[in-house]
């Protein structure tokens, strides 16, 4: 969800949910979810959620629904 000033994202994994707040600069969303690094998102021209988090250790795609 973004409402221009605060993009909220959440995420339901086998493992379980979770959820983070952030801020959109362009196609650049950083999300804080409570870990000791941002999750850094790039906005694809499709929608989809191209990222990286765990300092860099881990990568994510998000697919809008």
């Amino acid at each position: 969800r973004d409402d221009g000033e605060t993009v909220t994202i959440f995420w339901n994994t086998t493992i379980g949910s979770y959820s983070g707040t952030g801020a959109r600069d362009g196609n650049i969303i950083l999300i804080d979810w409570g870990s000791d690094y941002l999750i850094v998102y790039t906005v694809m021209d499709d929608g989809e959620l191209h990222g990286t988090w765990a300092d860099g250790y881990a990568l994510d795609r998000l697919s809008p629904r």
